[in-house]
């Protein structure tokens, strides 16, 4: 079953042969490289046509055990519930933030609304001169 070709991504047909023989590798717990090295295929179209089967599978109404028991996935997900962390309860109380009205902020507004007005008066300025040497 296996190809005879030299190029990285082969496009072949699945045969009946290769289908039944990448679900027994699956079977065996053979991840997804390891099945597309024995038939010459690429690792993406063993991924591909595995999800493929799957969905066709389960299109028909199979149940997702009865699907999981016929072709396996390559990766073993182990899912563990981690509980969540009690939160700590410190016996000091936390001192209260003090607002102190954004002084540094309103000086950097005064200075930016400053600098804006010099710039208007001195285009205003740029553009007066401008009228008056065309007259």
């Amino acid at each position: 079953m296996r190809r005879t070709s030299n190029e990285t991504f082969s496009n072949f047909r699945w045969s009946k042969a290769d289908h039944d023989f990448m679900i027994a590798l699956l079977k065996e717990g053979k991840n997804y490289a390891q099945i597309a090295k024995h038939l010459g295929r690429s690792t993406k179209g063993i991924e591909q046509h595995a999800y493929q089967t799957r969905k066709k599978l389960k299109e028909s109404g199979m149940s997702d055990k009865a699907i999981s028991d016929l072709v396996p996935t390559s990766r073993r997900i182990k899912r563990r519930i981690v509980p969540k962390p009690k939160p700590v309860q410190s016996e000091a109380k936390e001192k209260p933030i003090v607002y102190s009205g954004g002084a540094l902020f309103e000086s950097q507004i005064g200075n930016l609304l400053i600098a804006s007005a010099a710039c208007a008066v001195g285009i205003w300025f740029m553009v007066g001169i401008l009228i008056a040497s065309l007259f």
